[in-house]
């Protein structure tokens, strides 16, 4: 079973936009989105 995804969302001009560079900024966005819920008090 073969699955054939290009790793490339999006070229917007120059650049391009991978599906790994999506899930890793939207993992560090979770992450500091439950540090700051977690913490409040370290988060102000």
């Amino acid at each position: 079973m073969t699955i054939d995804i290009d790793p490339v969302l999006v070229h917007v001009g120059p650049l391009a936009l991978s599906w790994y560079g999506i899930i890793v900024a939207l993992a560090i966005a979770v992450g500091v989105w439950l540090w700051a819920a977690r913490c409040p008090t370290l988060a102000s």
